[in-house]
């Protein structure tokens, strides 16, 4: 078990200590420390996959060598992050907000209902992940089945990418297999905890990383409130435990998001924020081709402020930032997709422009995308028909948008909303059979984007005790 938790452990560490260089705090309070450990989950994930691979290419196999560089990284940023509070003290983390001023009696509910949803998410994902160990589809012919290339082929690691392989997808990303690949170094074998464990760890992650945001930002009733919509949503379970890649993906989108919201809270560690946003952003495309989409988004976002920025030098430094956060896994993803896996994207070669102009003139495939959507929003198995609950929810109790958020969630609404209709245009021009195509992806594009989502609807809704009070008032 040592074995196993090393690893992990490294990562975390060197996570958290990235990101406290680049988002230093004197004295933080719990809402903001629990912030930072959440998303060290993310940076530090993607530090260990992306030296990982790097190693790989440079020096062959990692042992014992790797190990010991892993950990020398880690006890310099720990080096450098002592000699930075000697010179300067960084700023309190003062905007955060004051407890709920909810009735002790649901003040206490509330709590006890996440609580609850808590433990039964635990528990369910234990039994669940004990049933299935290794796995379902995907996780056994492409992210595990890399993995095991990476692992145990020795000098014949590029075997993982090989087209002789073509269910195995040898064109994807490479952080979840190298992620698991690392851990199984460490451990010196290919144990199936690891893919569950990380698997548990970016499920409970992403409601973590929701409830400590909204924490910070919102206050707690706000962030149990979004933290029991997650648990209760089961299809984040259910799809945590099939150890594909959707669910880290989802993190990355909600870290992306969060922290350009936070980029303009806490103004004076704003660079920070934005190059650990665009960390975030690169490493989504590092995990999965719908981050390319995601960043496609985000560079028009970028664009179109450049364009409209009164001090455009000072929009250039935090688009500057940005892109220096997502350099290291951008330039791996193109690397893997040119040298390791070039012409494996068999998806966008069958797409010539004669076929895509007459599929888009066909209008029973819009019907069909339209109501596979409908469908979603209410099945109770895998959504508890929350798609449709939530903003009755938002119209109940009105918004309450702070100022300084307005920017950062107006970011985000239109980049969901353009990956949303960026997944329609890609569904309505596929290649392959639209129904099958539906039926086995649609749920999992939409569970990339529902934290993130989740997380905008509590951001601007009212707070129960606001609502409470204003038709108290109202009645008075």
């Amino acid at each position: 078990m040592y074995e196993l938790l090393f690893p992990i452990l490294i990562s975390l560490a060197s996570g958290f200590a990235l990101i406290w260089l680049l988002w230093p705090a004197h004295k933080p309070n719990f809402p903001a420390l629990f912030l930072r450990i959440c998303l060290s989950l993310g940076v530090g994930f993607g530090m260990s996959s992306c030296g990982f691979f790097l190693w790989l290419v440079f020096f062959g196999p990692p042992g014992s060598v790797f190990i010991t560089v892993e950990t020398a990284v880690l006890f310099g940023l720990i080096g450098v992050i002592a000699l930075w509070r000697r010179r300067s003290a960084p700023p309190p983390d003062r905007d955060v907000n004051r407890p709920s001023a909810l009735m002790p009696r649901m003040r206490a509910t509330v709590l006890t209902g996440f609580l609850i949803l808590l433990l039964s998410g635990m528990v369910a994902f234990t039994m669940l992940a004990s049933l299935e160990p290794h796995g379902d589809w995907d996780a056994w012919v492409s992210w595990n089945l890399r993995a095991r290339f990476l692992f145990g082929a020795g000098d014949q690691w590029q075997r993982a990418f090989s087209p002789l392989t073509p269910r195995a997808c040898p064109g994807y990303p490479v952080f979840l297999s190298g992620l698991v690949a690392r851990s199984w170094k460490y451990a010196g074998t290919a144990s199936p905890l690891v893919p569950v464990v990380v698997a548990a760890l970016f499920t409970f992650g992403a409601v973590g990383l929701v409830f400590s945001a909204l924490h910070v930002l919102r206050g707690r009733t706000q962030a149990l409130l979004a933290g029991a919509v997650l648990l209760g949503t089961p299809f984040l379970l259910l799809h945590g435990v099939s150890q594909y890649a959707d669910v880290p993906i989802a993190f990355f989108f909600l870290a992306t998001i969060v922290l350009l919201t936070l980029s303009h809270r806490f103004r004076e560690t704003r660079y920070g924020l934005l190059a650990l946003a665009g960390l975030m952003c690169g490493l989504a495309v590092y995990t999965k081709h719908e981050g390319l989409l995601f960043l496609l988004g985000l560079t028009v976002v970028g664009i179109v402020s450049l364009v409209r920025a009164d001090d455009r030098k000072a929009c250039l430094k935090r688009l500057g930032a940005f892109v220096a956060g997502a350099a290291v896994p951008l330039i791996l993803f193109i690397y893997v997709k040119a040298a390791m896996a070039p012409g494996t994207n068999y998806m966008v070669a069958a797409l010539t422009g004669e076929a895509v102009l007459r599929r888009l003139a066909e209008p029973w495939r819009y019907v069909t995308v339209i109501w596979a959507l409908l469908e979603q929003a209410f099945k109770v198995q895998k959504w508890c028909a929350l798609p449709v609950v939530l903003p009755f929810y938002l119209l109940l109790t009105g918004t309450q948008v702070d100022e300084r958020d307005r920017a950062g969630f107006s970011t985000a609404l239109w980049l969901l909303a353009f990956m949303l209709f960026g997944h329609f245009v890609m569904f309505l021009i596929t290649h392959d059979n639209l129904e099958w195509h539906v039926k086995w992806s649609l749920d999992r594009l939409l569970l990339q984007l529902w934290p993130a989502a989740v997380f905008l609807l509590f951001l601007v809704a009212r707070k129960p005790e606001e609502t409470a009070v204003g038709d108290s008032d109202a009645h008075g």
